[in-house]
């Protein structure tokens, strides 16, 4: 999030929240941002229970500061593994859906989603992106600085089901 604030010459450090000893958070805006287009960028990752209550707490305080728009950005989203009831399992991505649902958020955005039926789970805008080009484009750089070539290389997916993305990853 801060180094997008600096490429675009945005203001990055207008949120605050503030970590109790017990776990307890409380998310303080430090400017206005009334009629603002709001971008929350964060991960769901290392602790994705955490970021949950955060996005929901956060929610809360952007709503109060009336702005023009919320658009979340949760450049990890937790809670998609879930998308099919499973006996007496929760349907987990139904859940999150809501969170931003109730949260009243007008956009939601993450980088490449675990499953792509959690699309079906959200009622609010939402896109899942997958930054394959952006990582071409990394590692030709560094194939070029370093005088090496792609051929000498692998890319290993982690599962049957990441194959087709591994797949993609190629370097042409």
């Amino acid at each position: 999030a801060n180094e997008i604030c600096k490429d675009m010459e945005l203001e990055s450090d207008m949120l605050t929240i503030r970590r109790f000893d017990d776990g307890e958070i409380i998310p303080e805006l430090k400017k206005s941002v009334r009629d603002a287009d709001v971008f929350y960028i964060s991960p769901f990752y290392p602790n994705p229970t955490e970021r949950l209550a955060e996005i929901i707490l956060v929610s809360d305080a952007l709503r109060c500061s009336v702005p023009e728009r919320k658009i979340a950005i949760p450049t990890y989203l937790g809670f998609t593994r879930s998308d099919k009831p499973e006996g007496r399992t929760s349907i987990n991505v139904r859940k999150l859906a809501e969170v931003f649902e109730l949260g009243e958020w007008d956009y939601v955005a993450t980088v490449h989603i675990h499953n792509a039926a959690s699309y079906s789970a959200f009622r609010v805008p939402f896109d899942s992106f997958l930054p394959l080009p952006y990582f071409r484009d990394y590692f030709r750089e560094q194939l070029r600085e370093r005088g090496e070539k792609a051929e000498d290389y692998v890319v290993v997916a982690p599962d049957l089901g990441r194959a087709k993305y591994a797949e993609l990853f190629k370097i042409v």
